[in-house]
């Protein structure tokens, strides 16, 4: 499937985590109090000392020295190199709340990428690959249609493409699913593929903000006991083989082209004539 690449990619995807997932408040959260750690220490002023002041980090002040305090110094007893290293110590006391702003925000944007990015390349993807396999799509939008659980929990647009493919994923990291699902036409290399594909960082930060993670089977659970999360119920259809029109028998008897007698199977002439047998469809 191609999409953005570069930095278009890496836009688009930290757009999607701070989005799509069902926690995203968290992303949102933290970029909020790096913002505020940023504009409040960064602006906080320092105070002063012998009447001069110290500033902010953002608008340090400094100074230097007069004839006058060049020749015979100040009230404070210090040379200006001196007294702007004191008042840069008074500004430093603001540092690490800018230090942690940066930090944050750093890690919120990282968070964002990892999660849209687990998105993209799972739900996605998924949603994508439905769109072209009608056997999947239409086992996974009947299963979809009768879980009135998820319906009543999934966040996203009702029938939507990408509604369904995140009901996918999460339904081929069930149990039920470990040994494939024959109503859909996906087996169990598919299903371990799918599997696979979460079981790294991106696929790991996408479920952890929908408040699942991955067992050592390789199956989806609460991320936290405290998490209450709705995950697809396949029931019986994870073990049920699509239904079809029974295609309509037809056995093969002998018949004799000249008298019409069937022929016994071992026989090769006519019993009643004595003509060499033909074959004749009967329903």
């Amino acid at each position: 499937m191609n999409g953005p690449t570069g930095s278009a990619r890496l836009d688009a995807s930290i757009k999607v985590g701070y989005t799509r997932p069902r926690f995203r408040y968290v992303i949102w959260a933290l970029t909020a109090l790096s913002i505020v750690c940023l504009v409040y220490f960064g602006t906080k002023n320092a105070g002063s000392y012998a009447g001069y002041d110290a500033g902010s980090l953002y608008q340090p002040q400094s100074y230097v020295d007069t004839w006058y305090t060049e020749t015979f110094g100040d009230a404070s007893g210090m040379t200006d190199d001196e007294l702007n290293e004191y008042l840069g110590g008074m500004r430093n006391k603001n540092l690490p709340g800018v230090i942690f702003g940066v930090v944050g925000l750093v890690a919120s944007l990282g968070i964002a990428y990892l999660a849209g990015e687990g998105w993209v390349r799972n739900v996605g993807l998924a949603a994508a690959t439905l769109e072209h396999t009608q056997p999947a799509r239409e086992f996974f939008s009947a299963a979809y249609a009768n879980d009135s659980a998820y319906q009543a929990a999934d966040r996203l647009d009702k029938g939507s493409s990408l509604g369904l493919g995140q009901y996918a994923v999460l339904a081929m990291c069930l149990p039920d699913a470990d040994n494939g699902l024959p109503g859909s036409t996906i087996d169990a290399d598919g299903v371990a593929e799918t599997r696979r594909d979460l079981d790294n960082i991106y696929g790991k930060t996408y479920l952890a903000l929908e408040g699942l993670k991955l067992s050592a089977e390789g199956h989806v659970e609460p991320l936290l006991g405290a998490v209450s999360v709705t995950l697809p119920s396949l029931g019986a259809r994870a073990t049920s083989p699509a239904t079809s029109a029974a295609p309509t028998q037809t056995s093969a008897h002998w018949f004799c082209p000249k008298c019409g007698t069937q022929i016994p199977d071992t026989a090769n002439f006519c019993p009643k004539c004595g003509t060499a047998r033909e074959r004749r469809q009967t329903n």
